[in-house]
């Protein structure tokens, strides 16, 4: 029986079930999936990219996972940047798993910062951060990127 083999670009996945400062998260991008690292010891979250997974839930369930012990890792605050070029509805529904755990960490005492990327003239995408900030109860800080990626100087 032929063993299936996993794709490389799918996940460095250093959480254990102890949890330690050290402990992070790295999901490498596809053509389907955002770039996603978990970096306690930098205080960080970041999602960068598209996010049409085929198996979404699958590939969201590692996130959440990475997340559920964020609290236990001593630090006081999460620096959240999402930078999403597309998504799908699947991936939007997980987006809104998202914000409530940001609303659960939050709740936890711990301080969280979610600050929203967006392309120039993407009202959608724009509009897409705006509902997941009323959703999540965290004011959104929302960055205009130009068309090369860079912010926009206002």
């Amino acid at each position: 029986m032929e063993r299936k083999k996993k794709s490389p670009h799918v996940t460095t996945l250093l959480y254990k079930e102890r949890i330690s400062k050290k402990s992070k998260l790295k999901i490498y991008p596809s053509r389907i999936t955002p770039y996603v690292l978990i970096d306690p010891e930098k205080e960080l979250f970041l999602m960068k990219g598209k996010s049409s997974p085929e198996d979404t839930v699958k590939f969201y369930n590692l996130i959440f996972l990475g997340l559920k012990h964020y609290p236990l890792t001593g630090k006081n605050r999460l620096s959240v940047h999402l930078s999403l070029t597309y998504f799908n509805s699947s991936s939007a529904k997980c987006l809104f798993d998202l914000m409530k755990i940001f609303k659960q960490i939050k709740a936890y005492g711990l301080e969280v910062k979610v600050s929203w990327y967006y392309e120039v003239d993407d009202e959608d995408m724009l509009e897409a951060g705006e509902d997941y900030s009323a959703i999540s109860g965290i004011p959104f800080h929302f960055v205009e990127l130009d068309i090369i990626g860079k912010a926009a100087v206002l």
